[in-house]
């Protein structure tokens, strides 16, 4: 690089490739330097306001971050990666105007097909499970694809299982698939996990690698060395934990390196991804149906799509601490991602807090977006509430958070992205979760968990039924306490928190995969608790 920066002084392309080279070995405080000298000389370069966003994004500057999004946007109207960027920061800063702004642009992208919008985003939009696969697929076709592994004579002995992700680590996916892969059969099924995200050197790392048999660290491969390598492995069902998240390992999983590709867990929604072969859902988020929305074949588990691990910690009784929410308030709370908080839903839970004046909003605040706090304190003010209504707890270890549950009296669910893994931590740590039902897989999640738990009455299908039970449940104390009674009792024993009932009703949806692969058919179907209990 600095003989070609010799060669051709001032010339923005380098500028951009030697950010991209910073950024990529997490040089990001050099990326952020280099790129403000060099959007200084070279204001009208999208490209290079692109990356001195991400750069300044790495360095927690958010702000600064969107402000170079916008201009780079402005810049390149028609760059769907530009627009994808700056939608999604917007969100993660609860910058609504911006959203609503961009929200034209973003449809009409999808409109004409254009493949560098990620489908990520739009999970948190209104949108119907349409355009939601029509998004994916557009995101999908940019990836190159192998034709899928003709199924021959597979080998004798145990089914060979891959799990691919980025996430093996300290990661909310891992909070909740972690037992999955200690409780599966190894008489029937040998587990592998390929790794393609980095070594935090955590006890949930160290957990996850003696869970498998065999555990690839890939992060320095290319996705053709991997691909390679599970070829050779001889995996019969490879399932992609991630799908369209960051850091998705997608290319390895579109050089179909198995006869049979799964998507599970990580993605709430449609791959749209030719590639991919089945999909896990449940009855709920994924009934029969809304298969038309769905590009893979639907399995359906028989209790919640879900797994979750019986082994996280439960929370010690503590008092409340400095900085909580004070004893005479009722305590709603959320602690979902900024970027799942939209107008709508905020104007609701003012609503709310207006109707129940004793009542706060505890949040939680993450490192980074401290500006997150400003900005909803405002929101509260221009809705007619003192901004003190709004506590924000700060981010910590997960026990520790956990521990927040025991204060909040009912968890206020975001749509039309529900809370995943918070609503499980929630629910696993005796709160309470008020959910709306949406229409896409993504806001059907608290709906399958509730049921799942034996707190269906938790779940409504209108923003008024939202407003109206949220605010019986602030004025009758005795319920809430009845229902943490059975959360903390009969709920950790229902389904939802079944560890091994759902690794069998997964094994007995694998089984059923090997199946149709060995008849050359791909079907959808559901897992009966008969089957699952057969085995």
């Amino acid at each position: 690089m600095r003989r070609a920066n010799e060669l051709l002084p001032n010339e923005p392309i380098l500028a951009g490739i030697q950010a991209d080279l910073e950024l990529a070995c997490g040089e990001s405080e050099a990326a952020r330097d280099g790129l403000r000298a060099a959007v200084l000389q070279h204001a009208e370069s999208a490209l290079l306001q692109r990356l001195y966003g991400r750069a300044l994004e790495a360095t927690s500057d958010l702000r600064g971050a969107l402000s170079a999004y916008g201009r780079a946007h402005r810049l390149a109207r028609d760059d769907a990666g530009i627009l994808d960027e700056y939608l999604y920061l917007a969100k993660r800063l609860c910058e609504w105007d911006v959203v609503d702004a961009l929200r034209p642009n973003v449809f009409e992208a999808l409109k004409r097909g254009m493949a560098g919008l990620s489908p990520f985003p739009l999970l948190s939009e209104t949108t119907s499970r349409a355009q939601q696969r029509r998004s994916a697929e557009n995101w999908s076709s940019q990836f190159p694809v192998a034709t899928p592994m003709q199924v021959g004579p597979r080998r004798a002995g145990r089914i060979r299982v891959g799990y691919l992700s980025a996430d093996f680590h300290r990661h909310a996916t891992v909070i909740l698939v972690a037992g999955l892969f200690e409780a599966h059969d190894r008489h029937a099924f040998e587990v592998f996990g390929y790794s393609t995200g980095p070594d935090d050197q955590s006890p949930m790392r160290a957990r996850v690698l003696g869970a498998f048999d065999q555990f690839v660290d890939a992060r320095s491969w290319t996705a053709a060395e991997l691909a390679r390598r599970i070829r050779d492995d001889e995996i019969d069902i490879l399932v992609d934990l991630k799908g369209h998240t960051a850091n998705a390992p997608s290319a390895v999983a579109a050089l179909r390196p198995a006869p049979i590709q799964v998507s599970y867990l990580g993605y709430p929604g449609t791959t749209g991804a030719p590639w991919i072969d089945y999909l896990i859902g449940d009855a709920i988020v994924s009934p029969e149906e809304h298969a038309a929305g769905y590009s893979e074949a639907v399995v359906q588990l028989p209790n919640s799509y879900q797994i979750n691990d019986r082994r996280r910690s439960i929370p010690a009784k503590r008092e409340r601490q400095a900085g909580e929410p004070p004893e005479d308030t009722f305590v709603f709370c959320c602690f979902n991602d900024p970027y799942k908080i939209n107008r709508v839903v905020f104007d609701t839970w003012a609503e709310i807090l207006r109707a129940v004046p004793n009542a706060v909003l505890w949040l939680l605040s993450r490192r980074g977006q401290e500006t997150v706090e400003e900005r909803l304190r405002m929101e509260a003010q221009l809705r007619g509430l003192s901004p003190e209504r709004l506590i924000f707890a700060c981010q910590r270890d997960y026990e520790q958070y956990l521990a927040l549950y025991l204060h909040a009296g009912v968890f206020l669910d975001t749509w039309p992205y529900n809370g995943h893994t918070t609503v499980s931590d929630a629910l696993w740590a005796g709160c309470p979760v008020l959910s709306l039902q949406c229409e896409t897989f993504a806001g059907r999640v608290g709906a399958s968990l509730l049921c799942a738990v034996g707190l269906p009455e938790l779940v409504v299908h209108s923003v008024g039924a939202y407003v109206a039970l949220a605010v019986d449940l602030a004025q009758d104390c005795t319920r809430v306490t009845r229902m943490r009674a059975y959360l903390e009792g009969a709920g950790r024993g229902s389904p939802l928190f079944d560890t091994g009932a759902t690794t069998k009703a997964i094994e007995a949806g694998y089984r059923q995969m090997m199946l149709q692969s060995e008849r050359g058919r791909r079907e959808g179907f559901c897992v009966s608790r008969s089957e699952e209990e057969d085995l």
